[in-house]
């Protein structure tokens, strides 16, 4: 599980990890230019006191035994979402949601991994063009609360060539694209280049919702090797929760 923390704790998008209690064991620092709330603030918070989220409905998602927290101590996956949060400063903020079940053998030690980026602007833009479309079609096209971006597509149906497989899994390690060109002998830009190919493929946005999908989904085992492990070195609050959860 260690991969998963190390790749995922210095990441731009926002990360938190909750325990079975929904207790904040690990808050990084793009959650905090996202909502505003120190790691000092959130660490050992209840994930629901922090994150208050609400549907497009107004009903609450983010609350004692959720959703999500039921399904990760079934030791199953839930599908990624759009929530609107209240920021430090009572700002709503749209965020769409991932997530990573790290199991323990001790169900007391599984950790509960949110991957989250704003999509505020996306969530307005796609809300005026319904407003609009209501206006000159005379018609409903779609609910306040729903986003016009595409489903990501079936793990069944996607297809990486050997290269794409081999350069995601050392992705799934934490490689940066130099070091995954200097471990192939192929130069940054080609991996950079299959690097995109294979977030259009997935159907995401970035080289954190290619890992999360991929492990949700299964499209290709994480490739840990010894090279990786010393190629890059754990964020000691990432650390200290790696050992904590062992």
């Amino acid at each position: 599980m260690g991969h998963v923390f190390e790749f995922v704790a210095n990441s731009t998008d926002g990360v938190i990890a909750v325990d079975h209690r929904q207790q904040i064991v690990l808050w990084n620092e793009a959650a905090t230019a996202i909502l505003g709330f120190s790691s000092e603030e959130a660490l050992g918070a209840m994930c629901y006191e922090i994150l208050r989220g609400r549907d497009g409905e107004g009903c609450s998602v983010c609350r004692r035994d959720c959703d999500a927290i039921i399904a990760a101590r079934r030791l199953e996956l839930t599908p990624a979402n759009e929530m609107a949060a209240q920021t430090k400063q009572d700002r709503e903020v749209w965020l769409k949601v991932s997530t990573i079940l790290v199991p323990s053998r001790r169900q007391e030690l599984s950790v509960l991994v949110c991957l989250f980026r704003d999509v505020t602007r996306q969530h307005e833009v796609a809300g005026a063009a319904s407003d609009l479309a209501d206006v000159v079609l005379g018609q409903v096209t779609r609910s306040p609360g729903q986003a016009c971006r595409p489903a990501a597509p079936s793990a069944t149906c996607v297809e990486l060539t050997p290269r794409e497989r081999e350069i995601l899994g050392h992705l799934m390690t934490g490689l940066s694209s130099q070091a995954i060109a200097e471990l192939l002998s192929i130069s940054s830009r080609t991996v950079r280049n299959h690097v995109n190919s294979i977030l259009g493929k997935l159907g995401v946005h970035s080289r954190l919702e290619a890992v999360a999908y991929s492990l949700q989904n299964g499209v290709i085992e994480s490739q840990i090797t010894s090279t990786a492990s010393t190629a890059t070195r754990f964020p000691r609050s990432a650390s200290t929760l790696i050992d904590h959860i062992r």
